[in-house]
């Protein structure tokens, strides 16, 4: 993990425990690997958090977040909130808070009516490229699928593979592409207001910097 998701996660974890009131030793004990940041249980919404300078949201397995829908048929409620900050100088500031229900309606959104089998397909055909440096014809064959699959809704699907071990299948959207009646946007002044809490809003964290 780099220094700028580490310092993200400064961001989201302090979200967790003063908009939700929990332990940092229970948030810190939830799994890098768990469906949701925090799950139902301590709290009665499943919810995700995800920190961003740029308006593209990166959300990670995308088999996972196709399977949201299993918990929506189950009237689980899942919310996602996108912090979004600004570099400053050598500080990371936050500014806005996107606020999201994960419904149907915003399902739909980023899938469109793709079906899960053409999801699985790419993400098989991806796990079983064998290990080491890929040919330009396997690069083609896998990016051609990827960028198919992106055309059916405002998802984008983004492959993962190097020339060692790595092989998955991500995900991500544009924030300003998404129907702005699926969410609240909120400056984080009004968001502290709103929910009568006070969030931390910088962080020293210098921009990263690239060889």
């Amino acid at each position: 993990m780099s220094k700028n998701q580490l310092h993200g996660k400064i961001f989201e974890k302090d979200f967790l425990h003063k908009f939700y009131k929990l332990d940092l030793d229970y948030i810190n004990s939830i799994s890098n690997t768990s469906v949701f940041d925090c799950p139902i249980g301590k709290i009665t919404e499943n919810t995700s958090v995800k920190s961003t300078k740029t308006d593209c949201i990166c959300l990670g397995d995308v088999n996972r977040i196709f399977n949201y829908i299993d918990n929506i048929n189950n009237n689980e409620k899942i919310k996602l909130y996108i912090l979004k900050y600004q570099q400053k100088g050598v500080f990371k500031v936050l500014q806005y808070i996107y606020e999201i229900d994960f419904n149907m309606d915003f399902h739909k959104e980023l899938f469109n009516n793709i079906s899960y089998d053409k999801i699985k397909s790419a993400d098989d055909l991806i796990k079983n490229i064998p290990e080491g440096r890929t040919s330009n014809e396997c690069k083609k064959n896998y990016k051609e699928k990827c960028s198919e699959l992106s055309k059916n809704g405002k998802i984008k699907y983004n492959p993962k593979v190097d020339s060692k071990k790595q092989r998955r299948l991500q995900c991500s959207f544009d924030i300003t592409k998404i129907n702005s009646k699926l969410y609240n946007l909120y400056p984080i002044e009004e968001f502290n207001t709103k929910y009568n809490i006070k969030l931390c809003d910088t962080i020293k964290s210098p921009p990263r910097k690239f060889n």
